[in-house]
């Protein structure tokens, strides 16, 4: 039996490939014709735009709550990266199709949104209940709900790579799920085939041809819009965040973000939808006509409508609108800097913006090569790992996005992970729930007197002061008994002090949760706005006290 362990997985993959490639099929089919009927209205007269706005929170908020049993909407993809970090691996197939549903109403009707996130989400559920069906035990679900998700994201782009590469990256911030290579590379494949047979190879944006020669101009150019895009990132990232922190409960989100979409739809009609005219009409050159200001008002709106529509009802994903957004800016800052339009620094724009907001580097570069071509490969890695690392820990998904795979603190940080949606932990301050009892050690004291007062709390660490009290580094027991006997008489200073983790006592405690789920770190030593010592939390005393700092705050 295990000599067809290989055979039983590759063919499950597959079949996982073609059932997501045929749902994908219906629901873009279903999304065209909800498109081409809302369109008509859309941009036929401002006062639409209004009434569209509302409909599209209110109607995607309802068919959550009557199809999927949930009570909000967002981004897909974060569900999808929360349950394979944090849960058991399976996506519900109840939540899943309704949410897909959900943003295929929300964008139909002129939400400003992308649909690579249902496609994940309906993808992750198909597979988790296909797995779920058979009864499988040939590995862990987590990672077929991940080659799911893959094959929807390959099955709406119609670019079986990005969506190999995709499965890879999303889960961590810099680490790779390499279990699920082989899985997600059978099932990308046979629904992009399944995709393609069905609604033909078109691409989502036309396709560019050879491009032009890479200079080093190019390639400077590349560098620069790369820091603009990471800049870009950074915004779009605190935006989405800012508006999720006054998500208003019920109907009065639809309500009010209705109004501000419909606004915004009025203004720039361009920015509702998936935006994929605007894209294709800087791609094309048929955006010449277009002042570097009016480009410019289309990157802001798109941020501040995709914020509106996925805090405020609406059901979607961020892919997409980040594709807008590095369209624009990479045509904005062609027409500044070489005074005209440059596919090439638009297609890499639009890689580089993708790349720091979800952290998925190659499967950015993947997607833009599968869907324009390849001319702009080079410029779009430079790019895009320059926005990489100029966003640092910038997410849409930090807060169930982990630098590395977790494997001990897995349930703390699920706890944290729930935790860190409630907006009570925005009042709540790291001063609240800290310790005042701090081991501090002067660097004078001998190693073997430090041996005995870290044993009498073996998981915490001591820190290492100078005459002054001024801070030098931290120890922990496992460090200091690693070193020779013959060493225990010497003093600290001379002993391995490894280098803190810092944070101020002021800092938000949903600051502090992203920042443990970010890191994985387990303990921070707690400075005041002086800079001196005033605390210590880790993640055991921040459990112990948790619960009673919130019902007092309540």
């Amino acid at each position: 039996m295990r000599s067809l362990r290989p055979l039983l997985e590759a063919s499950f993959s597959i079949f996982v490939g073609i059932v997501v490639g045929l749902s994908i099929v219906a629901v873009t089919i279903v999304f065209r014709v909800l498109w081409e009927l809302s369109s008509r209205f859309l941009f036929y007269g401002s006062l639409w735009a209004l009434l569209f706005g509302f409909l599209a929170l209110a109607c995607g908020l309802m068919v959550v709550r009557l199809v999927a049993g949930g009570e909000k909407g967002g981004c897909g993809t974060h569900r999808v990266v929360e349950s394979y970090n944090f849960g058991d691996g399976f996506l519900g197939f109840r939540d899943s199709v309704g949410r897909t549903l959900a943003s295929v109403v929300t964008i139909g009707l002129g939400g400003s949104a992308g649909m690579e996130g249902p496609s994940l989400l309906l993808g992750g559920g198909v597979a988790s209940s296909l797995y779920r069906l058979f009864g499988l035990e040939i590995g862990e679900a987590r990672v077929y709900m991940l080659a799911g998700a893959a094959a929807g994201l390959s099955a709406i782009f119609r670019a079986p790579l990005t969506g190999i590469l995709f499965a890879l990256e999303i889960p961590f911030q810099r680490d790779l799920a390499k279990e699920a290579f082989i899985p997600a590379t059978f099932s990308s494949v046979s629904a992009y085939l399944v995709t393609v047979m069905l609604l033909g190879t078109e691409k989502i944006f036309p396709a560019m041809g050879g491009g032009e020669y890479v200079s080093l101009q190019v390639l400077l150019h590349s560098f620069v819009l790369g820091v603009l895009a990471g800049l870009v990132s950074l915004f779009f990232v605190w935006l989405y965040e800012r508006l999720g922190r006054f998500r208003l409960e019920g109907f009065r989100g639809p309500l009010v973000g209705g109004l501000l979409l419909g606004l915004t739809g009025m203004a720039v009609p361009g920015v509702l939808g998936l935006g994929y005219d605007s894209i294709h009409a800087v791609l094309s050159g048929e955006a010449s006509s277009w002042s570097v200001a009016f480009i410019l008002l289309l990157l802001f709106a798109k941020v501040f409508a995709t914020s509106v529509t996925l805090n405020m009802g609406g059901s979607g994903g961020l892919f997409v609108p980040s594709l807008f957004v590095g369209a624009m800016l990479g045509a904005a800052y062609s027409r500044v800097t070489l005074g005209r339009d440059n596919a090439v620094l638009v297609m890499a724009g639009m890689a580089s913006v993708v790349a720091a907001g979800n952290k998925t580097l190659l499967a950015s570069i993947a997607l833009v090569a599968e869907t324009t071509g390849a001319s702009s490969i080079i410029p779009s890695l430079v790019a895009s790992t320059v926005s990489y690392y100029v966003s640092g820990r910038s997410s849409f998904y930090r807060d169930v996005q982990p630098v590395r795979e977790l494997e001990e603190e897995k349930p703390f940080f699920k706890i944290l992970s729930d935790l860190g949606r409630t907006r009570l932990l925005y009042r709540i301050r790291v001063k609240d729930v800290m310790t005042r009892d701090v081991c501090l050690i002067s660097e004078e004291e001998m190693i073997s007197n430090a041996i005995n007062l870290l044993k009498k709390a073996p998981e915490e660490p001591c820190f290492v002061v100078d005459s002054s009290g001024n801070l030098l580094g931290e120890v922990v027991l496992p460090d200091l008994l690693a070193l020779p006997e013959d060493k225990w008489s010497v003093s600290l200073a001379l002993a391995p002090l490894k280098k803190p983790e810092i944070v101020s006592e002021n800092m938000p405690l949903k600051e502090l949760i992203e920042k443990m789920v970010e890191t994985g770190k387990s303990h921070f030593l707690v400075m005041n706005d002086e800079g001196k010592i005033s605390g210590y939390v880790s993640w055991i005393i921040l459990l112990t006290r948790l619960d009673e700092v919130i019902k007092s705050s309540e």
